[in-house]
């Protein structure tokens, strides 16, 4: 067979046979032999098993019959005054059991109806924002526009609303005109026929009211159609603060607005979908749905919403940003011709923040209204609290400008309640050994609710929750959890921090970078980018990153040039944003801040370029976007490095007190950048 000496012993009738080995002195089946062998093993496990549950439902059928008849023998033997009894306590038990689910919200329904046969699954989303809603208590939810799932009890509890809610949903399909009947017949034979089923939640709506909500979602997993394009634009949170800052310049109010029922709304799809109905609309089982547009469910119904969306929008005079494809944008030129942006929206799926005046707002309601787009507006006045993207939002009148009168101030901040259900983690008892999976969960699940915070307005998170993440990937031991409670400690310490963005008139851009290198050549890069008013009076710190740069390093220098060439690509892509929404006159000049001597000497021509090539390479390119970006690199000490705090474990008390003032902490402009900042602007502008 295979030019090795074997001896045949014996011939399966089946067509197989067995061999003795010499050098291993044992007997070898032929492949198919022993696969026909294993399939008639699982064959008669099989067998066997269909044979014990028989018997177990047997058994319990005759149990059953034995109980019922116990229980007939039983109640013919009570007399008539104990069964008046008994039916008075039954229904003065069943009116107060009513009573009381229908009251209750669901964190107690579990008390009411009993115990679970099965542990309840951790809910993440309600308990990312940390507050526990009572349908009888209206605190904080007016804050809190989230959606949890309904559990199997509130589901049969809540009958009436939930028909209530499913109605409504089949009635939005309806007048949206979502699909077709068609006979069942009618469908092509190469597509496949889709299910579909019901998603319950719990959801707060705009009056700060606990309602349910019932979504008709079909199984796009059951689609056999590949090569859909699956990828829609939603905007970052670098660019709402971004946006925030030029609102503040330019004096434009923040208005939300929620679309119903969105992926319902968007354009007629572009191929044919096919699904069963289901149970509630009574519908035969000849016929099915052809759907007409893109329904929740489906892979591509986000890229059909963004189309439809991004089309409406730009029918208003919008332009949607070449750098940020979720920011939308209009300008208008005053009367010294000057073109300035006076509505800016931002989006994310179904949600608008719209950055305008009154007028603009009410062109672009009336817009979507044309085109059935139904939405709900929430335009906060001064002081109260507007809820975007996790973040709260709250507006006010400048002091400073009060002669002026179009400039604003925006506070960023977490959601009331968010940081309540923040706990330090269980140490364990030996910390030398790995932790369980258990608490590996327990210590993910802290760092992405920290992490969280960072996104928003928490920079002195950043490095902390960076390391954390590296750790775990790394290292599991029990000082994990030590250095995860010290990680909570400090989020709460700093709970009532909020990011203030104010009016910085004629402004300049600095951009911090930071590195720390250790002794494997890995490297954690840093930086801090800020908006400060050529006065110095006033500075918004706007964006923030810390991260592991992902190629080592030989040298300190190294992992310097990276985190400047870091910052330097951020600083460019501000630039150009800026100067495409029409913010560039403002700009004055643009700065990188290194407290690396011979990084400096070497950009600079002072110093003779490293030996290292890759290094070269990374000088070269930051010598050529400052040429092309006019990006000035400045040289200063440790101690004014904002972006330090974001590189190493240390006292951020600077980078703090400049958040809470507004206000840098040290005179970063020396003489030589002064007499550059006029020519500077005039290549910005050119």
């Amino acid at each position: 067979m295979d030019g090795k000496k074997r001896k045949l012993v014996a011939m399966n009738t089946q067509g197989g046979q067995k061999f003795w080995k010499p050098e291993h002195r044992r007997i070898v089946e032929e492949r198919e032999a022993r696969q026909k062998m294993l399939e008639q093993l699982k064959e008669d496990k099989w067998q066997k098993r269909q044979e014990m549950e028989e018997a177990r439902r047997l058994e319990e059928r005759e149990v059953t019959a034995g109980t019922s008849t116990r229980n007939m023998q039983d109640e013919e033997d009570q007399t008539e005054s104990n069964n008046e009894t008994l039916d008075q306590t039954s229904e003065e038990m069943e009116s107060d059991f009513t009573q009381e689910t229908k009251t209750s919200s669901s964190d107690n329904v579990k008390e009411t109806i009993g115990e679970r046969r099965y542990p309840r699954r951790t809910k993440r989303y309600p308990e990312l924002f940390g507050v526990r809603i009572n349908p009888d208590d209206g605190s904080n939810v007016s804050l809190i526009n989230f959606t949890t799932t309904m559990t199997v009890e509130e589901k049969q509890v809540y009958k009436e609303e939930i028909e209530a809610a499913k109605r409504r949903e089949l009635e939005g399909w309806e007048q949206n005109k979502v699909c077709t009947l068609i006979k069942i017949s009618k469908v092509p034979d190469h597509v496949r026929i889709i299910s579909c089923r019901w998603v319950l939640n719990w959801k707060i709506n705009e009056l700060g009211e606990r309602v349910i909500k019932a979504r008709l979602v079909v199984k796009g997993n059951e689609e056999e159609r590949k090569n859909l394009k699956t990828f829609s634009p939603t905007i970052k949170r670098d660019t709402v603060r971004i946006a925030l800052q030029i609102a503040s310049d330019n004096g434009l109010h923040p208005t939300k607005l929620d679309v119903k029922q969105a992926f319902l709304r968007s354009d007629e799809i572009g191929r044919e979908v096919f699904v069963s109905p289901p149970k509630e609309c009574g519908i035969d089982k000849t016929l099915v749905w052809k759907l007409n547009k893109s329904v929740y469910g489906l892979s591509d119904a986000c890229v059909e919403w963004w189309k439809t969306i991004k089309r409406i929008i730009e029918t208003c005079g919008y332009s949607s940003s070449l750098h940020d494809p979720a920011l939308f944008y209009r300008k208008s030129q005053d009367q010294l011709g000057t073109h300035r942006t006076d509505s800016i929206i931002l989006l994310h799926v179904d949600d608008f923040l719209v950055l305008s005046d009154d007028n603009h707002v009410r062109q672009l309601l009336q817009t979507l209204e044309d085109n059935q787009i139904e939405t709900t507006m929430v335009k906060p006045i001064a002081g109260e609290t507007l809820e975007f993207l996790g973040m709260s939002l709250k507006w006010r009148n400048s002091q400073e400008n009060r002669c002026i009168g179009r400039k604003l101030v925006f506070e960023i901040g977490i959601l009331e309640g968010y940081y309540d259900a923040m706990e330090e983690l269980p140490e364990p008892q030996d910390k030398r050994n790995n932790i369980t999976r258990e608490v590996e969960f327990g210590v993910r699940n802290a760092i992405g609710r920290i992490g969280w915070t960072v996104g928003i307005n928490r920079p002195d998170l950043c490095m902390g929750v960076s390391r954390m993440q590296q750790e775990l990937g790394e290292d599991k031991n029990g000082h994990v959890v030590d250095k995860c409670n010290k990680l909570i400690r400090k989020a709460l310490l700093g709970k009532e921090s909020k990011i203030t963005i104010g009016p910085v008139g004629s402004f300049r851009i600095i951009g911090f970078a930071d590195a720390a290198v250790d002794k494997r050549g890995t490297a954690q890069l840093g930086s801090v980018i800020v908006f400060e008013s050529m006065d110095g009076s006033k500075a918004n710190v706007l964006t923030w990153k810390s991260k592991k740069d992902v190629k080592s390093v030989v040298s300190s220098m190294a992992g310097e040039a990276h985190a400047l060439w870091d910052v330097i690509d951020t600083l460019a892509y501000l630039i150009q944003m800026m100067r495409e929404i029409g913010h560039i006159n403002n700009l004055k000049s643009v700065v990188a801040m290194t407290d690396c001597m011979n990084l400096h000497k070497c950009i600079q021509n002072e110093k003779r370029d490293p030996v290292e090539k890759s290094l070269a390479i990374y000088l070269g390119a930051i010598r050529s976007q400052m040429a092309s970006n006019c990006i000035e690199i400045q040289k200063i000490t440790s101690a004014k490095q904002l972006a330090d705090v974001l590189t190493k474990e240390m006292d951020s008390r600077v980078l703090e007190a400049t958040i809470r003032e507004n206000k840098l902490q040290f005179d970063y402009t020396d003489e030589e950048v002064k007499d550059q900042i006029g020519k500077t602007q005039e290549r910005l502008e050119d």
